[in-house]
């Protein structure tokens, strides 16, 4: 058997960055985007690129704007 990309290791270890998820479940999202929807996971991609640039909190509201 073959050993897993590097890059499939670092998508799982990512995934698990998000509160409540954990190797299991960040496994299952980075095989179904790899596998069943890669257009989904490049337009996450960019939005969450684009909303890490852009995304500020208003300091009197706190509100993301």
């Amino acid at each position: 058997m073959s050993k897993v990309s590097p890059l499939v290791d670092s998508l799982i270890e990512a995934f698990q960055c998000l509160p409540g998820v954990g190797p299991k479940s960040a496994q299952r999202m980075a095989l179904h985007l790899l596998e069943r929807n890669k257009n989904a996971g490049l337009v996450l991609a960019e939005t969450l690129s684009l909303a890490l640039e852009n995304v500020d909190r208003c300091s009197n509201c706190r509100i993301f704007t």
